[in-house]
């Protein structure tokens, strides 16, 4: 019974023992250890004392994802009090004539809507499909005549989408 438990106390011996090899003046070669950090660092290094320039990265926003923000411009009024100028997006609708993942597919159907309608035609990506809207509408009922104009013309499954419109080109 001894011999088991003697075993297992010269194993763990063992085990202990080789967990720090320099120890016993074994040494990493250069090739064993690449791929690891040096261990020698300085902590009195400070990063803020490095006069570089900040990076500012800025997030781009897809014109239909646009907030609809009130934006402040240069010019006084006879008050005295800066102006507001309208927001360019603004809530509305569009009508989606078609979906698809080809994008050559995509630009034939818009070729083909352009020949049809005088509204604005836009292709948008949302992975993974392309898509064709038509028009700036600022009110449903617009959007439903519209929607009814493609059905006659050749694009049965079109829908009124909820977007961000043009308001600029709203109505034309």
């Amino acid at each position: 019974m001894n011999t088991p438990k003697l075993i297992v106390f010269a194993a763990l011996i063992l085990l202990f023992a080789s967990c720090n090899p320099s120890r016993f003046g074994w040494s990493p070669d250069e090739g064993q250890s690449a791929g690891r950090q040096s261990t020698n660092m300085r902590e009195d290094f400070d990063p803020l004392t490095l006069e570089d320039d900040d990076i500012v990265v800025k997030e781009r926003v897809a014109d239909d994802e646009r907030e609809d923000q009130t934006q402040i411009s240069g010019a006084v009024n006879e008050a005295g009090k800066a102006e507001t100028v309208q927001p360019k997006m603004v809530p509305g609708f569009r009508v989606q004539l078609m979906s698809a993942k080809d994008e050559a597919q995509i630009i034939e159907e818009k070729k083909k809507a352009m020949m049809k309608f005088q509204q604005s035609i836009y292709v948008v990506f949302e992975s993974p499909y392309y898509k064709i809207r038509l028009g700036d509408f600022l009110t449903h009922e617009d959007a439903a005549r519209m929607q009814a104009a493609a059905r006659r013309n050749g694009f049965p499954g079109a829908f009124i989408a909820r977007c961000l419109i043009d308001r600029a080109r709203a109505g034309q």
